[in-house]
C-alpha cells in the first residue's frame, strides 16, 4: 500500500468495524509510518531504522521477532 493510501484505507476499515483511531496500533520501522504513529492509540517502532522513528513512537522494540510486540499490545487494556 502506498504512503498516501494508508490513512484513507484505515478510515475505511475503521468505519466498517465501527472503531476509532484510538483503538488501533501502528507498527513499523520507517519514517513513512510517523503520520499514523501520531494519529493512533499506540505506536510501536519495531526494529526501527533510525532514531527519528524511535522519537515518534510510544514504544521502541529492538528485535527481529515480531512476537516481542505482543506484551505491549496486550497490555493496552483500553483497546477493544
Amino acid at each position: 500500500m502506498s504512503f498516501n493510501n494508508k490513512d484513507e484505507a484505515l478510515h475505511s476499515i475503521l468505519k466498517k468495524l465501527n472503531s476509532e483511531m484510538n483503538d488501533c496500533v501502528a507498527v513499523g520501522d520507517y519514517e513513512t509510518l510517523i503520520p499514523l504513529f501520531e494519529k493512533l492509540g499506540l505506536s510501536i517502532a519495531f526494529g526501527p531504522r533510525n532514531k527519528y522513528v524511535e522519537k515518534h513512537a510510544d514504544i521502541v522494540v529492538k528485535s527481529n521477532d515480531l512476537r516481542d510486540i505482543l506484551p505491549h499490545i496486550l497490555g493496552k487494556q483500553h483497546l477493544s
